[in-house]
């Protein structure tokens, strides 16, 4: 019997069509023999063909490679099945003996463009659904997709109720890889490969690929292999809603972004309630940006995980009653995010946390940015964003500002895990690797809390002056609109690890407030005593290990009139000669059973 050799490029689940086939061949008496392009060999196709491992369309090479895998296993039929292999397999049509099933390249852009193609189906009175094209006024309920997508990437679900998505798997262009480094101040940066594919970065923040290339941000991303978002559920006008959002079981990689609950505006009035969504049972793999992003309401995302990601869960400007459980990602960028947009911080409340981990290694591509383990930005003036029995893992071998950012009115850690683990910078442009633990940066909200309850935070640097060292664990930063000062709470805490402080333990706050916790550190370099210049401080059955440099001293007394300091039944470190930097004003100062560590005496002032 006669064969009929067909190749498929990128044909790796199109079993039941190679059954087609090859029951077409013996109705005509001969034998189809399938083989399938694919750049993995471990795919469905090959139960019913042989697999030839090649190169990724977008690779130069790709031409002379098909070339040779038409001659070597005389190849008679092309079918493209995705739609980068069409221009490829229209390169073959003029080929000796070989038959391309597939539109030429002029055809094709016509119907990948949803527009032109619902133009040309029109204008021959072939039936099609309904298309409207930019400008044009639409229908809603509806579901949207791109122009020029393809696969279904990048849905949108537009005032939809009661949604169900669940068993599908929203994958890219290719299997999962590093992506590119990523330097957003735009400095010129060495070549680096990834898959064998050499990528450098012009100035202005521009990446070459191949002939091709790409800014930070979503252009040219599809070059690496990444594919636009998942599923988008979204408004179309503040009388609109998306309710009833039910997605689970599903698998997403190599995308922009993964489920996104209402997109960012610039007018947040403007747009309706995204609202009731679950989120639940989900992994997600190598995400440019986010897998969860939300501008919602009333959303459980529980039994989630991921890695390799910018930032695995955004709960962004509008969203309140958030419930994250059960989470888990590694290898990110950053940690979750509350942050709202000023104006509308009143919209951002009773969001939380809770059972879930995430490890941050900064493995991921960008470049030249602080990274952080938890970003609580804005929100309700006397909300607080909680967060319980949760582990955060924080690596770092570079310059940062900041491990958690405390913007919003109040954040609580309930039975939580830091483990920060620095390293000195390996350029030796800084001695320490971050500025603080906890950082207050200055905001247009009241002055932000920090509580922290049965919580461990373990810093690990090494054991000398020069290695991984921290500026202030907890501490304010400045902005331009100035400084604020916040307030941190301990309660049966404990805070130790290898890692030395430059200046002190707290810095310059409103208030601080230690009870039956253990504090125990590398020690305190140059200023020499754990807490600076607090205008309130409260500490019982606490016990404070590490030893002190200039000053010795456990308190730097404020310059200012008002100030209260308490401490009582408080155990200090031997290096500590004295509590207070100069002597206290007794008025405002109480001191009750605090003993030096070693020797058991008591100190008194």
């Amino acid at each position: 019997m006669e064969k009929l050799n067909i190749l498929f490029l990128g044909g790796a689940k199109r079993v039941s069509m190679a059954r087609h086939f090859k029951r077409a061949a013996r109705a005509l008496g001969r034998e189809a023999v399938i083989f399938s392009y694919e750049i993995n060999r471990d795919l469905p196709i090959s139960t019913e063909g042989t697999v030839i491992q090649g190169v990724r369309y977008g690779d130069s090479r790709i031409y002379d490679d098909m070339r040779r895998v038409c001659e070597e296993h005389d190849i008679h039929i092309i079918v493209p099945f995705i739609d980068g292999m069409i221009d490829v397999a229209d390169n073959f049509a003029r080929m000796d003996g070989v038959h391309v099933f597939s539109p030429t390249c002029a055809v094709a852009a016509v119907l990948f463009d949803k527009v032109t193609c619902a133009a040309l189906f029109d204008s021959h009175a072939i039936p099609a659904p309904a298309t409207w094209g930019p400008g044009q006024p639409v229908v809603t309920p509806l579901i949207a997709k791109p122009r020029r997508g393809s696969a279904s990437n990048g849905i949108r679900f537009i005032d939809c109720s009661n949604i169900e998505v669940s068993d599908m798997r929203f994958v890219g262009y290719h299997e999962c890889h590093d992506f590119p480094a990523i330097h957003i101040s735009g400095s010129p940066a060495k070549a680096i490969k990834v898959n064998g594919v050499a990528y450098s970065m012009a100035r202005g923040g521009k990446y070459e690929w191949a002939n091709n290339c790409y800014y930070y941000g979503t252009d040219g991303t599809k070059d690496l292999g990444l594919a636009a978002e998942g599923i988008i559920f979204d408004t179309s006008s503040p009388k609109t809603s998306c309710t009833g959002i039910n997605v689970h079981d599903c698998h997403f990689e190599m995308r922009l972004n993964g489920v996104v609950l209402g997109m960012k505006r610039t007018n947040y009035n403007q747009v309706g309630k995204v609202s009731g969504a679950k989120i639940t049972n989900c992994t997600f793999s190598h995400h440019y940006f986010q897998p969860i992003g939300m501008h919602a309401e009333n959303v459980v995302v529980e039994n989630v995980s991921g890695d390799y990601a910018l930032q695995p869960i955004d709960i962004s400007t509008l969203s309140h009653n958030v419930v994250v459980r059960g989470a888990s990602f590694t290898d990110i960028f950053y940690g979750p995010k509350q942050e709202a947009e000023p104006a509308y911080a009143s919209q951002s409340y009773n969001n939380r946390i809770e059972n879930s981990s995430f490890t941050i290694n900064r493995k991921y591509h960008l470049i030249g940015m602080d990274s952080y383990a938890l970003n609580a930005a804005e929100g309700k003036v006397g909300d607080t964003f909680i967060v319980k029995n949760s582990t955060f893992n924080f690596f770092t071998d570079t310059y940062g500002t900041f491990v958690v950012r405390t913007c919003a009115d109040r954040v609580r850690f309930e039975n939580c895990k830091l483990n920060i683990n620095l390293k000195k910078q390996t350029d030796g442009s800084s001695p320490y690797c971050i500025m603080s633990i906890f950082a207050a940066l200055a905001t247009k909200a009241t002055s932000p809390k920090v509580e922290l309850v049965n919580t461990d935070i373990e810093i690990n640097g090494a054991a000398s002056s020069s290695a991984g060292r921290i500026s202030n664990p907890f501490a304010y930063l400045f902005s331009k609109i100035g400084a604020k000062f916040y307030s941190v709470s301990l309660n049966q805490c404990n805070i130790h690890g290898t890692a030395r402080v430059d200046w002190s333990l707290f810095e310059q706050m409103e208030s601080v407030s230690i009870s039956n916790s253990q504090i125990s550190i590398g020690g305190c370099d140059y200023h020499g005593y754990y807490i600076n210049a607090p205008k309130r401080l409260q500490i019982t059955g606490t016990t404070f290990t590490g030893r002190l440099g200039k000053y010795n001293t456990l308190v730097s007394v404020p310059n200012v009139k008002d100030y209260s300091h308490s401490i009582d039944n408080t155990t200090v470190d031997a290096s500590v000669s004295k509590l207070f930097t100069t002597s206290p004003d007794r008025r405002h100062t109480r001191i009750s059973n605090v003993r030096n560590r070693t020797t058991n005496r008591p100190i008194t002032k």
